[in-house]
Formats: structure tokens, sequence, C-alpha cells
């Protein structure tokens, strides 16, 4: 199995090394749902999918799914071809 970076998984800090901003920052955007990530219930992390990032760089929009469990993903939508 071949590895590829954008499979990858990153956390806060990462995703704040590769915007060039804090991981506060980051923390901010997750909580307004303005940047693609995963929050699973009873867990204090915050994971970011490095395809889901490239995708939002390219201007995709975004939407929220809230799971029952309180888990939620904030995930892009791109336009698909017709």
């Amino acid at each position: 199995m071949s590895s590829n970076s954008s499979e990858r998984l990153l956390t806060v800090e990462e995703v704040a090394e590769r915007y060039r901003t804090s991981p506060r920052a980051i923390h901010g955007q997750t909580r307004l749902g303005t940047i693609p990530h995963i929050k699973r219930a009873g867990f204090r992390r915050i994971l970011f999918n490095a395809a889901e990032l490239d995708g939002w760089d390219r201007g995709a929009a975004l939407e929220v799914v809230n799971s029952e469990d309180g888990s939620r993903i904030v995930r892009t939508v791109e336009a698909r071809a017709a």
C-alpha cells in the first residue's frame, strides 16, 4: 500500500503550521465550522483530513454533519461535473 500524504490526518498544530497561524486560530475556526475537521464525541483531539483541506484550499464549500452521539464532521462539498 502506498503512502499518500493527502490521506493523512493532521493535528491542530500541524494545520496551524500549514496555514502559518496559531493553534488558537485553528480552534476558533473549528468552533465556527469554517474549516474541514473531525471531532469525535468523547475525545478532546480534533483531527483534519489533508485531502479535505486541499479541497477547501481550492474553494470547495463546506457541509456540517452532526451525529446523534455528538460527533461532528465538517467536510468539503466539491461541485460535480454533469
